[in-house]
């Protein structure tokens, strides 16, 4: 289980990163691209454009499984989940990403205040 810590934007793990990074060389998970070419500095800025009414929707990252990800999910290999389980995880999924990151960023901030103590944009989740 990755461990978070509060930061400038919102709860951060670097095992999350670290995982992805795994995950992509794997090529399991590919990730969609911004459309400009920007620096990383410039990137994190415009994911976190406070000014906008909904925070990130300038550019976001999209990760899906590949075809060789879901192979590997649809063989079984991914573990023994039930149907049961499998139908959580897909409700879970689903409203996370139909979740603006505004009020996902709201939903955590409120049930888990220490995750907002290093964030640089608490007044503006809360409209402050």
């Amino acid at each position: 289980m990755p461990k978070f810590v509060p930061y400038n934007f919102g709860p951060f793990s670097a095992e999350v990163y670290s995982d992805l990074e795994f995950l992509e060389d794997l090529e399991f998970i590919s990730k969609n691209k911004t459309q400009d070419e920007v620096s990383e500095e410039a990137y994190l800025y415009a994911l976190y454009d406070i000014s906008s009414e909904d925070i990130g929707n300038n550019v976001e990252e999209e990760f899906f499984l590949t075809d060789l990800g879901k192979r590997f999910v649809e063989a079984d290999k991914a573990g023994k989940l039930t149907r049961e389980q499998w139908n959580v995880i897909d409700e879970f999924k689903a409203r996370c990403t139909a979740a603006s990151l505004k009020s996902l960023l709201k939903y955590v901030y409120t049930k888990y205040p220490e995750m907002a103590e290093e964030s640089k944009i608490l007044d503006e989740i809360f409209q402050r």
